[in-house]
Formats: C-alpha cells, sequence, structure tokens
C-alpha cells in the first residue's frame, strides 16, 4: 500500500496527506475514481442494515 498510486479529485487536503509521487489527481469526467465510488456505494448499502432506527 506504501507504494500505491492513489487517484482522487482536487480538494487540498488530499496533496497535504499523500506524498506527490503516489497521488493521481484527477477530474470526475475521466471515469478514474467510478469503481471507488461504486465500491462505497456498495460497502454503505450492505452497511446501512446495521444502523439502529433510533439512529436515523
Amino acid at each position: 500500500y506504501k507504494e500505491a498510486i492513489v487517484f482522487s479529485d482536487y480538494w487540498n487536503a488530499y496533496q497535504a496527506v499523500i506524498p506527490s509521487e503516489q497521488h493521481r489527481p484527477v477530474g470526475k469526467e475521466t471515469g478514474e475514481m467510478a469503481h471507488i465510488e461504486r465500491w462505497n456505494n456498495t460497502l454503505r448499502q450492505h452497511l446501512a442494515r446495521f444502523v439502529r432506527k433510533t439512529l436515523s
């Protein structure tokens, strides 16, 4: 994981945390982050059932 290329958007906080040789900022129109966003959505949907009804 220390040598992996990290794709993110152009938010400045990412540039402060991720080393520049690993960081590849891309826009949403490129589609580079679509699979990550799809995976995050899948996880969110599956984990939503564990939320108590009183918290939602």
